[in-house]
Parts: C-alpha cells; structure tokens; sequence
C-alpha cells in the first residue's frame, strides 16, 4: 500500500464466529516487498490503522521495511506479525518491521516482531521512532505496548527527540517482552549534529 495525505484501514476477516462473535481471523498479507506499507502526510487529520495482518514469514520472507509512516497523526498498528529483514542500515533509510518518521499520538500495541536471519554483518531492526513530539504535536501521547521483540539485533530504537520540551509528554515504552535472542531490547540515538 502507498498513501500519499490518505486515511486507510486494513483489517482482517472473519471466517468463523460463534454466538455473534469473531472466533478465527485471515490475517491481512505483506510479504517479499520493498514496503508492506508506506504512508506519508502533510495534513494532521491523516491517518490509518492496521490491524491483524502479516508483514512476512518464515517461509515467505520478509519485507525490507514492513510499515513506513512519514506525517501521520493517530496511527495504530495493533495484532499483527512482522517478519524483520536484515537490511545494510547504512544504505538504506527506512528499514525494519516498523518505522515511524515525524508521527504523534500513535499506538502500537500488541505485535510480534521477530527474525530468524543470523547475518552478523546487517541488523535486524523491529521498530524505530524518529522524531515524535515535535511543534505543534508536543502534547501528543505516543504509546508503544505489549508488544514481543524476538531475535532482533536492535527491538526498539527511540531516536532523536521523543518527548514535548516539558517532558510531560511523548513516546511511552511499557510492558513490552524481549527474548534473550536479541542483542540490545531497546536503544535511544541521536544524530551526531557536529
């Protein structure tokens, strides 16, 4: 999916229920692609959500970077799978299972990111956030929870700013589980500005 100043949803199906309720789901798919998805904005009232979908598997492979969100305000990705490439960070710009770039009041909540790759020479990297909470976003809450890092060289990088100039608000990191199998759980960056 590319979305240029767009609002979109993808969500899974239903394929069986039980007393009106959901019982079994066909996740959404996005694999062997440059971007599952890639979403820029220069209007606040853009958004999406993506829900239940699968950025990649151990069969398939991965994508080189699942989700790429530039300008979005309210974003959530929630339930879904993300299979992580190994990608040359140093070549590439966007990359990982998940990037958010200059996004606010975003919620990430309960997804898997995970790799099997062992290439010790290009990082697998689950999700990175650059720059949230940046004028006239300070006072957004961005939220990523619950979700499960495995077998990553990096499971979350914070980078650059990511809080309001107050420090009231910004990127919370909660109850999040990382395995053993990953190198670092979560790193906070900052370019080099000299």
């Amino acid at each position: 999916i590319l979305s240029n100043n767009s609002t979109f949803y993808v969500d899974a199906q239903c394929i069986a229920s039980y007393n009106y309720e959901c019982t079994q789901w066909k996740y959404s798919e996005f694999s062997n692609l440059d971007y599952g998805v890639k979403a820029l904005a220069w209007s606040p009232t853009r958004t999406f959500r993506v829900d239940k979908a699968n950025f990649g598997n151990n069969n398939i492979g991965g994508n080189n970077t699942g989700i790429y969100a530039s300008g979005i305000s309210t974003a959530q990705v929630s339930r879904s799978n993300f299979y992580v490439n190994a990608v040359d960070t140093i070549v590439r710009e966007h990359f990982g299972g998940l990037y958010l770039d200059h996004c606010n009041g975003y919620k990430i909540e309960e997804n898997h990111f995970y790799s099997n790759s062992t290439s010790p020479q290009i990082w697998k990297i689950g999700a990175l956030v650059n720059n949230s909470n940046i004028y006239p976003f300070e006072s957004a809450d961005n939220k990523i929870y619950n979700n499960s890092f495995q077998n990553l060289d990096i499971g979350i990088i914070a980078q650059n700013r990511n809080k309001s100039s107050d420090g009231l608000h910004g990127l919370t990191i909660k109850c999040n589980d990382f395995t053993a199998s990953n190198r670092y759980d979560i790193a906070v960056t900052t370019y080099n500005s000299g």
